[in-house]
């Protein structure tokens, strides 16, 4: 009944009130909400200039650039599948991702990663429901539906997804035109939930059921990732705590750092407008002056030994500047340094930059990680229905879309995506680490895999082996040319390209001829054998591996031993001297 469905649901809504809340705070942390300080009783202070400061946005804007731009790789892996099988599911799989985006842009909406990075960070929970969609040609797309968590209430049972509901607010326009031939609430923003469960779907319209069809699927077409950052604590109340934002650590402290402003800010108003006190013989009897005695040329009298005085305000001040070090010292330990924003300007060793990028790690990774899940349990999903449907598929870039028979998606494999995030800074530390690995006498295929991190060790190898027969002997050269000018006239359709490039390869090929002619009379024309021995002369690394040494006889300070903050201030320091010494003509 729709009465059951829909208490179900608020009831689920107060079970998850607690997640809720911490999801509207970050919210306004994200917006950037006005900040108003407030007294002990919550009554706003008058007289107070409020400042919002940006980190919150700055700090989820630079999170959603790192992990966009982090590079998805695909995977599949199957017993007793050929590379040609897996070589069309991985086509399938990107193809897939196209086609979502391009259904999505249809309706307006933003394309898929984006819109995931942003929840997966701001809400803690990615969640989607993915259907196939027919078109007026008879075939049919992935339509995905995007599904902002703080409006998803769901359940689980020993099966799995038992059901999920989600919210949304739309028009009466917009109802009328997905359900038509039924009677609409009128109303501007009106508050729609469609529910699922694995016997049928029903849709709510300001909590009147105004649709109703069977789940012919027999699952929950949903797919729901909550993050794997935050507690996983069974306490009554875990569930406030599941899928943890990226606001987790500091949720707390961005008010604290906005009060601090707040506070400054007055504090520097009242240089100009605060507070005086007045010395007179008659001490607190003395009388007021009528009007302000401030004034651009004014003359106040006063009397002996007394007069006007601000009120004091200084130690006010040193206490803020300690209270604002620890603010933000707490805030870099638990986002992102300055390096990460490129506000450090001091060079810094390979060892610094990888401990400050340590911080940045903790955040991006776990990210990544649901991301990963999310896109592999879509993937699956979609797989699944059009492989129990029968249907083919038609996917891709419109225009040269490729079309899959559900015959060859039929098989048992495993998919995997794989992120890897990018940093020009760790690269190049990475680099200078790898540079004295190499000189101590490790393995190249040691320091690919664990100091440059990279992807395809045995790809990257085989690369380069072939690069240094290339080097060694122009044959190399001049063989693989002669083929790739004769496969590029063969795929050519005009006359005088193919021409021209069967020309190329004659050339190529002659000049092959040659060389190999004058080997076979005991000569070593095209060698250079050289070119595969190590050069002997030492590569001066990008950054220093460790902090330089110092003046004198003493220990030289190790700069990863400093705080982004002490390094920060060190590098003022350093500019601030030579700004000096060039003023005094040093």
């Amino acid at each position: 009944m729709a009465e059951d469905t829909m208490a179900k649901i608020k009831s689920k809504e107060s079970e998850l009130s607690g997640r809720f809340s911490r999801m509207d705070e970050d919210r306004a942390l994200y917006l950037l909400e006005s900040y108003v300080l407030r007294d002990d009783k919550n009554q706003k202070l008058p007289d107070v200039v409020n400042v919002t400061m940006p980190e919150p946005r700055m700090f989820a804007e630079k999170v959603f650039s790192i992990i966009n731009s982090a590079h998805m790789q695909q995977r599949v892996e199957g017993r007793g599948l050929s590379d040609n099988e897996t070589s069309i599911i991985e086509n399938f799989l990107d193809d897939l991702l196209v086609s979502i985006d391009e259904r999505l842009m249809a309706k307006g909406q933003r394309i898929l990663k984006p819109f995931l990075i942003e929840q997966d960070c701001l809400r803690g929970t990615i969640a989607s429901r993915n259907l196939l969609w027919e078109q007026p040609d008879g075939t049919f797309v992935p339509d995905v539906l995007q599904i902002d968590a703080r409006y998803l209430t769901y359940d689980y049972d020993v099966d799995g997804l038992a059901w999920a509901a989600c919210k949304f607010f739309k028009t009466k326009t917009m109802l009328e035109s997905e359900y038509s031939g039924i009677t609409i609430p009128s109303g501007k923003d009106i508050e729609t939930i469609e529910y699922w469960n694995k016997e049928k779907r029903e849709v709510f319209a300001a909590g009147k059921k105004i649709h109703e069809e069977p789940n012919t699927l027999g699952y929950v077409p949903f797919v729901i990732v909550e993050s794997a950052t935050g507690p996983m604590l069974m306490d009554r109340d875990f569930m406030k705590y599941r899928g943890e934002s990226i606001y987790a650590t500091v949720r707390k402290l961005y008010p604290e750092i906005n009060r601090h402003a707040s506070i400054l800010s007055t504090l520097d108003m009242l240089s100009f407008l605060g507070g005086w006190q007045y010395e007179s013989q008659m001490g607190e009897l003395a009388q007021k002056p009528e009007h302000p005695i401030r004034g651009i040329r004014k003359v106040v009298p006063v009397e002996k030994g007394g007069g006007y005085k601000p009120l004091p305000i200084n130690d006010i001040r040193n206490a803020s500047r300690m209270l604002q070090y620890l603010l933000l010292s707490a805030l870099q330990r638990a986002t992102f340094s300055n390096l990460e924003y490129g506000t450090l300007t001091m060079p810094l060793s390979a060892v610094a930059i990888s401990k400050m990028m340590g911080t940045r790690d903790a955040i991006i990774m776990m990210r990544l990680h649901d991301l990963s899940l999310y896109y592999r349990q879509t993937s699956k999903m979609l797989i699944r229905q059009y492989v129990e449907g029968g249907i083919k598929a038609k996917l891709g870039v419109p225009g040269i879309e490729r079309e899959y028979n559900p015959k060859d998606l039929e098989k048992n494999f495993a998919i995997w995506y794989d992120f890897t995030p990018t940093s020009p800074e760790q690269d190049i530390a990475n680099t200078a680490v790898a540079q004295q690995q190499k000189a101590l006498g490790m393995s190249w295929h040691s320091i690919l895999t664990n100091t440059l991190k990279v992807q395809d060790v045995a790809q990257e190898l085989a690369k380069e082996r072939e690069e240094m027969a290339d080097r060694m002997d122009v044959a190399n050269v001049l063989y693989d040319q002669v083929f790739a000018y004769r496969d590029r006239g063969d795929s050519l359709k005009d006359r005088k390209e193919k021409e021209k490039y069967y020309l190329k390869s004659e050339l190529m090929l002659q000049q092959l001829e040659n060389i190999l002619k004058q080997r076979a009379q005991g000569q070593t024309a095209g060698f250079n054998a050289e070119a595969g021995q190590p050069s002997g002369k030492a590569v001066k690394p990008m950054v220093p591996l460790m902090a330089g040494g110092g003046a004198g006889g003493g220990m030289p300070e190790r700069e990863e031993e400093f705080s982004p903050d002490e390094l920060e201030e060190r590098a003022q320091g350093r500019e601030e001297t030579v700004r000096r010494q060039t003023a005094e003509g040093a």
